[in-house]
């Protein structure tokens, strides 16, 4: 009797040892070829080989190494996480939840529903919210985009991902956050990311904007309101971000026996603007001003109406016909064809003083390419281009050039890159006098850099 109750003691001490301990690495593949649907468990390991069939990733199993040419599905628990450290994949991932991802190539589809991912590169990543009873976030704090990326909150998810470290390269195509608040969008994105992709912000309205405006948190709005201008209906209150391309509404307005043709910030005449326009917040206000857009009709008097004259008199209108023919022929005409505003993205031009400019990737802002070769050369916050203002965010390369270059005024609000060679050419440069900006914050430091890059004895002043 006592031998069996040591045998029962011994068997429960060495069960509770069994349970306890990590798990050893049970099975470890380094070659070969599955076609149907091969299972990874708690200790066993993918190292190197290539898969054609699809692989299960269950909770304590690794993939460290290897080409995955099937799906590849991945599960771990509240005891041991899931995990991929490496491998070339080339069929779909999903990340579910305690998956972890270190490392690896995923050129195919990835969804990542409750885990987390601290390196790799991505050809299209998909993020989801979580819900609450996962009582955690999904959370990618690294990894590299070279295609897409989007979030999305499906109904009931409302546990949103931690989101930062993120590097946008040059062949990124689709950069989508507008699933997570404002208050995330800066950090998303690294500095080493491609500046100029563009980031969408909103679905509905399209709202979208350069990558460097938002890592720099450039989210001021011009506020818009939407009148009928004659006719019925209502269309709340909307928004535009001043540094970004914004959506207009599309027209839910109604009036009996006109036909709808477009925005306008005026009343009267043609439209500016077509229904579901895309529009650089510059060309529609300023911070915190609000905008009223007007529907323009098909029966909306080019110009307001005197005194004596009211829209759709026939004898008016009839007198208007005899003595302004050209004036109605240029109205229909305009209809037919709303005006095109704004630059078009990569377009260069110069404005009045001479300034010449290159525009960014959405058409919003512009870097500045060459100025003219003279003793006093100043650059402002924003450049005039037509109608348009534009907000300078970038001095290219020998952007001031020239011998007879001395004295250079440089307002610095709304600039975020500047090249090291931005004054090449500039030798005789003397005085650089920044405004806009503190001394010693970090866009300062660049022109300052890049000034003494030309001539090391320039004096720096501010203002």
């Amino acid at each position: 009797m006592k031998s069996f109750k040591k045998l029962l003691i011994l068997s429960a001490v060495v069960g509770l040892f069994g349970m306890a301990r990590i798990p050893a690495h049970a099975t470890t593949y380094d070659s070969g070829s599955n076609t149907y649907p091969l299972e990874i468990g708690a200790g066993d390991e993918i190292t190197a080989g290539t898969y054609t069939g699809e692989i299960h990733l269950n909770a304590g199993g690794i993939i460290s190494g290897g080409t995955f040419n099937g799906n590849v599905t991945v599960y771990g628990d509240d005891l041991y996480t899931a995990t991929i450290s490496g491998g070339t994949f080339n069929g779909e991932v999903r990340l579910n939840e305690y998956a972890t991802v270190t490392n690896g190539t995923f050129n195919d589809y990835v969804m990542l529903g409750v885990g987390n991912i601290s390196g790799g590169s991505f050809s299209h990543l998909q993020v989801m919210y979580s819900t609450p009873s996962f009582n955690m976030a999904s959370q990618v704090t690294g990894c590299t985009i070279t295609g897409q990326i989007s979030v999305i909150s499906p109904n009931g998810y409302t546990v949103k991902p931690v989101i930062s470290g993120i590097t946008a390269t040059s062949s990124a195509t689709f950069l989508d956050v507008s699933a997570l608040p404002e208050s995330d969008w800066a950090g998303i994105f690294t500095a080493a990311s491609d500046q100029h992709k563009t980031v969408t912000l909103s679905i509905n309205p399209l709202r979208t904007m350069a990558l460097q405006n938002v890592r720099a948190s450039r989210f001021d709005k011009v506020n818009l309101k939407f009148d009928p201008n004659g006719g019925s209906g209502n269309i709340a209150d909307g928004f535009a971000y001043i540094y970004g391309s914004n959506g207009l509404h599309n027209n839910t307005f109604t009036k009996s026996g006109a036909t709808f043709t477009g925005w306008s910030t005026k009343k009267y005449g043609a439209p500016a603007y077509t229904n579901g326009a895309i529009v650089s917040g510059t060309n529609l206000g300023n911070v915190g001003e609000t905008t009223t857009l007007y529907a323009i009709w098909s029966d909306t008097p080019e110009n307001e109406p005197s005194a004596n004259e009211t829209p759709g008199n026939e004898s008016s209108q009839k007198k208007s016909d005899k003595t302004e023919p050209q004036n109605n022929e240029q109205v229909q005409n305009s209809k037919d064809t709303p005006a095109e505003t704004g630059l078009k993205p990569g377009e260069e031009t110069a404005d009045k003083s001479g300034t010449k400019v290159k525009a960014s990737s959405d058409g919003n802002a512009v870097t500045v390419t060459g100025t003219k070769n003279k003793k006093t050369v100043k650059i402002g916050k924003t450049v005039t281009i037509g109608d348009n203002k534009y907000p300078v965010t970038a001095l290219g390369k020998k952007a001031v050039t020239g011998k007879k270059v001395k004295n250079v005024t440089i307002d610095a609000k709304n600039l975020t890159s500047v090249d090291k060679n931005a004054f090449s050419g500039a030798k005789n440069l003397k005085n650089v006098t920044i405004k806009g900006v503190k001394k010693g914050s970090k866009i300062a430091k660049k022109i300052e850099k890049a000034a003494r890059k030309a001539n090391k004895n320039v004096k720096i002043i501010y203002k």
